[in-house]
Parts: structure tokens; sequence; C-alpha cells
């Protein structure tokens, strides 16, 4: 158990930001004895990684500072069991009272759930690159290609059905057949 634990630890110090409990080195079995014995120092550390997972948690948590520590205790179980690690009663987990390997394996599934670092300041990039992708993806359905394609011309009014219809101001335009018609308007057909 004390191995795990020591992983456990290994993991945490190996994020580019570790947390402040474990600034102090640790002599052997005192990681078994932080991660899995109730303390302070415990429950700053559940904090900490639950507020990785849940950015806005650290406001709420502030605010439960004055308040009786169960109240914080309930706001990490009510996060554990959104994330489905465990269920509204199990604040054993959180507690530190629960059996060590289950400890053990609840903070394990915590630091799974929370972000690596990089990950955290690349949200939004990802968020961005993640919706580009999507809007590629639509694109290229005969759907999304329709968005793209322009709607085709209409006709102008009193063209007989069957003729394609003339862009507008290009070549020929206002031209006839032989194309010295005149349009209406720019001297109707009298030579200069």
């Amino acid at each position: 158990m004390a191995a795990e634990a020591a992983a456990v630890v290994a993991r945490l110090r190996a994020l580019p930001s570790p947390p402040p409990v474990l600034e102090a080195p640790l002599e052997p079995g005192a990681a078994l004895r932080l991660l899995c014995t109730p303390s302070a120092p415990r429950l700053a550390l559940l904090e900490w990684i639950c507020c990785r997972v849940d950015p806005p948690l650290a406001k709420r948590l502030k605010e439960l500072r004055d308040e009786p520590e169960e109240a914080r205790v309930r706001e990490l179980t009510a996060l554990a069991e959104e994330l489905t690690l465990c269920e509204a009663e199990d604040t054993a987990l959180v507690e530190g009272t629960a059996p060590p390997a289950q400890q053990l394996e609840f903070i394990t599934d915590l630091l799974d759930a929370a972000p690596e670092e990089e990950e955290e300041e690349g949200a939004q990039s990802g968020i961005l690159l993640r919706a580009g992708a999507f809007l590629q993806e639509l694109l290229e359905t005969p759907e999304g290609k329709a968005v793209l394609r322009p709607p085709p011309l209409s006709p102008s009014p009193g063209t007989p059905p069957g003729t394609p219809p003339v862009p507008h101001g290009g070549a020929g335009a206002g031209s006839g057949a032989g194309g010295d018609a005149k349009a209406p308007g720019d001297g109707g057909g009298r030579e200069p």
C-alpha cells in the first residue's frame, strides 16, 4: 500500500505546478499517512485536485472557509458524485476514513479527471480547434457544401422559359443576338 501511495505522490509532484502541501520532502510511509489519514493537509490536497477538475469550485470552497469542515467535504463529495467516482453518501472517501485502497483509487481517479496543466492553458485553443474541425466536417457534407454554393441566378422577369440566366455585369450584358442592340435609355439604336 505504501508503494501505491508513493506512486500517487510522485505523480502529483511530476505536475508542472505541484500542490503546495507536497513542497516538503516526505519520509517513507508519510505518503500513505498523508493520502489515507484524515487531516487538514489531506483535505487541502483533495481541494487542490478537485479545483483542477472544476475551477469554479475554488470560489465555492473559499466561501466555505468559515463554515465547518463538513460543508467543504460535502462540496468535494458532490463533485466526485458528478464525476461518478462515488455516491453522495460516500463522504468517507473525502474525509479520509475509507479503507486506504479505496482512498488511493479515489485520488487516482480524481487525478485522471483533472486536465493536464498544458491542457488547461490550451483549453481555449482546444475548443477552437474542435469547433473548427466540426465545421470542416459539417461543410464536407452535401448540406454543408450547399451552404457554401451561391444560389442559382433567377431569370429576369419576362425571360422565356428555358433561357439560361445571364449574370449581372458580365460580358455581353445588354447586347442582343447581333451584339449591336442598345439597352433602353442609351440612345435607343440611333447612330451617333
